[in-house]
């Protein structure tokens, strides 16, 4: 009767020291750290910039923008950051739109300076744990 026995690496040994038939050495996967894609930014700001069929085929100069998405992470800017400047963008361009004869990554290209500023100004977070209410406005007070 063959008996099997469990090895230090997890693998199933029989009486004679062998492997049994089928088994795997085990992988050792290290882990490889992914960098965020340029090409992914472009298509997203293709996509949130092109709001209407009409501009489905807007011209996207895509190297130019990896090459400002490059620049900005050397600069420090997260890819978070980024995202967040290129909705920013998207939503002041549909407020106010721009010229028909500037290019929409162009556009893009010249607000980076103001688009970081707006970035980094945090968003200012109201504590309402401590209001009062003015004794007039509440029910009952006769005055």
């Amino acid at each position: 009767m063959l008996v099997q026995k469990e090895s230090l690496l997890g693998m199933k040994n029989d009486d004679w020291g062998g492997k049994t038939i089928g088994a795997d050495e085990p992988v050792i996967k290290f882990p490889v750290e992914k960098k965020p894609y340029n090409g992914g930014m472009v298509n997203y700001f293709r996509d949130v910039t092109t709001g209407s069929a009409m501009t489905l085929n807007a011209p996207i100069n895509g190297i130019a923008l990896m090459k400002i998405f490059k620049t900005l992470k050397s600069k420090g800017v997260t890819v978070e950051q980024i995202y967040k400047m290129i909705d920013m963008f998207a939503h002041e361009i549909k407020q106010t739109p721009l010229p028909q004869d500037v290019p929409t990554w162009k556009g893009f290209a010249s607000r980076l300076d103001s688009l970081k500023k707006k970035v980094d100004t945090p968003i200012a977070k109201f504590d309402y744990s401590e209001y009062t209410v003015d004794k007039r406005l509440k029910r009952g007070s006769n005055d």
